[in-house]
């Protein structure tokens, strides 16, 4: 279970938005100027979805704080 006030969690939170800042840029870029795509980047998109992935079963096993209970 990961907390809210964990440090990875923060950490792992800032990543995960940097990425995606990174893909909001990449891929309009990708769309219109890239036609052939190389290897590199195919490593590098194949990377950030397992990462997307990762974040979604962190997400599932994380908790949140709620001040009712």
């Amino acid at each position: 279970m990961f907390y809210p006030d964990n440090n990875f969690k923060g950490y792992w939170d800032l990543l995960v938005t940097l990425i995606l800042v990174f893909t909001c840029t990449l891929i309009p870029y990708r769309i219109s100027f890239i036609e052939n795509e190389t290897s590199g980047w195919k490593l590098v998109l194949g990377i950030i979805d397992i990462l997307f992935f990762i974040d979604i079963i962190f997400n599932f096993n994380s908790a949140f704080l709620n001040d009712d209970f």
